[in-house]
């Protein structure tokens, strides 16, 4: 079963100790859950499927366990399914995803979290959005346009912070810059 193979692959990344038949064991206790990760890549090739958990796996710096959505938005952002080839771009890029980051967190406009804007970027860079034309450091306005498409496709809504108190509940400060620069991985 392709959702088998997919969490045991995820197991050997994320757990300290894996155990093929722990997840084995976990699929015939829940079959419905083991269902619904084979209908959501049931038009994805294993492979894909894979290169998105490991492109994952090397993009978030937490290490927290990728969902269905957020491999899927890996794959699509990886242009994985579409067309493998990219865009060769500098040794040094820039960390605008940062930069406009901490920028939206000082002036409270912040709608969304870290990784919609790291995931913004590295689509920008990537070539997923041929009218942009600066890929290495776009200017605010298209970026911001990359931010909504991306929170809409990974969360299904255009904002997930819709006011300033919402990002000082998370506990941001809005005097603080926040070094996030881990969280973008270059090849």
């Amino acid at each position: 079963m392709k959702a088998i193979y997919i969490l045991q692959h995820i197991s050997e990344l994320y757990d300290k100790e894996p155990d093929p038949e722990k997840i084995e064991q976990l699929a015939l206790e829940h079959p419905t859950k083991v269902n619904k990760w084979n209908d959501a890549f049931a038009n994805y090739d294993t492979d894909e499927v894979i290169s998105a958990i490991d492109e994952y796996w090397r993009f978030k710096s937490s290490k927290t366990k990728p969902n269905v959505s957020q491999i899927i938005a890996m794959i699509n952002a990886k242009g994985i399914k579409e067309d493998k080839e990219r865009e060769k771009l500098p040794a040094y890029l820039p960390d605008i995803d940062v930069q406009y980051f901490n920028e939206d967190v000082k002036a409270g406009q912040c709608h969304h979290n870290k990784y919609i804007y790291t995931m913004a970027l590295y689509r920008i860079r990537s070539g997923q959005y041929p009218n942009i034309v600066n890929k290495i450091n776009p200017c605010k306005a298209d970026f911001d346009d990359v931010l909504i498409d991306v929170s809409k496709e990974v969360l299904g809504k255009e904002y997930e912070f819709q006011s300033k108190n919402d990002l000082i509940t998370l506990g941001y400060d809005m005097t603080q810059t926040y070094d996030t620069s881990s969280f973008f991985v270059r090849e």
